[in-house]
């Protein structure tokens, strides 16, 4: 088996990986929505670093965290608050679940689930805190509407929704729960070591930024806005146009003026503070990462044959299988 302390680094630099360059993998499996893609491949590694790591999952789960998250901040300076949180939530609850529950496999489904959870809320809590109220009776306008021309009853649509993007996201937790734990078993007994150990020339490619993520963001928030200002002065004909429009520039003043610059000046704080008492751990995860993401390609290439799930779960497997035994040329 390979060297546990070797094992917990690569496997921080496929987690930062995934945190920074996701954006080339997720272009090849088609997929759209990060959250559910990064944040389902966070919480997998999460699960194998608890794994392999034994008594001393804590630690090496924290020290990881702490690393990704230095990594993140310096290599997409411009990812919103939003993401540092959902990583350190990751990081943060996987200590507590496998702290207080003794069954890796129940941890690991608790886990998962409450992550997902938590990322489908927090982009809810985002959008409630700059719209208010105003939003829900918008959606619940629309519902109205189009029941109306179906001439099915509904009620409250803006709550179905809500709870039912959340149990989307609880039931994709319980996948990632389910494919986490398989994973960890083919690990554990070392299926094939000798295919996976092979020499991997680094890329010279760099890993890119979120900045075109975060305009996407903005234009999203921007076009809701106008949509409930058009709701709430020309359908409702109320002065809550005007309330709406205070409302998101107060919040948006409160947040990136107060908010977000004491939460910058805490991270940089805490990222020049565990960079000064961490340089080993911080530069082999970082000589590591130009190997992962080679190796992501290399994963992807010998499976592309596969049906779509079982390319999936092949991937993974390779992916994590030849980080952990790789040899740098």
């Amino acid at each position: 088996m390979v060297d546990s302390k070797i094992a917990i680094y690569r496997l921080t630099a496929l987690w930062a990986f995934a945190e920074c360059g996701i954006g080339g993998v997720l272009h090849a499996f088609k997929l759209p929505i990060t959250g559910l893609v990064v944040g389902g491949i966070a919480i997998t590694i999460l699960s194998i670093i608890r794994a392999l790591s034994g008594s001393d999952f804590r630690k090496n789960i924290l020290q990881a965290l702490a690393v990704v998250i230095v990594i993140k901040a310096t290599i997409t300076p411009h990812a919103g608050i939003t993401a540092y949180l959902a990583v350190a939530f990751q990081g943060i609850s996987a200590v507590i679940f496998y702290s207080l529950i003794p069954s890796f496999k129940i941890g690991t489904i608790l886990h998962c689930m409450v992550s997902m959870i938590e990322s489908a809320l927090q982009k809810v809590l985002v959008l409630l805190v700059l719209y208010g109220e105003t939003l829900l009776k918008a959606i619940d306008k629309l519902g109205s509407w189009v029941s109306s021309m179906l001439d099915v009853p509904v009620d409250t649509i803006s709550m179905s929704l809500i709870s039912g993007y959340t149990v989307f996201f609880a039931l994709w937790g319980l996948f990632i729960a389910w494919m986490a734990i398989r994973l960890t078993k083919v690990i554990q007994s070392v299926l094939n070591k000798e295919r996976y150990t092979i020499e991997i020339s680094k890329s010279s490619e760099t890993l890119m930024g979120a900045r075109r993520r975060k305009r996407k963001g903005w234009l999203i928030l921007l076009l809701i806005l106008v949509a409930l200002l058009i709701y709430s002065f020309f359908i409702e004909q109320e002065a809550n146009g005007w309330i709406l429009l205070f409302r998101v520039i107060v919040v948006m003043i409160v947040f990136y003026k107060v908010i977000g610059p004491l939460l910058a000046r805490a991270l940089a704080s805490f990222i020049k503070k565990y960079r000064a008492s961490n340089t080993s751990y911080m530069q082999y995860v970082l000589d590591a990462l130009p190997y992962t993401g080679v190796i992501a390609k290399k994963a992807w290439k010998e499976n592309n044959h596969r049906p779509f799930l079982g390319k999936i779960r092949h991937f993974m497997i390779d992916v994590i299988m030849y980080q952990l035994y790789f040899i740098p040329k």
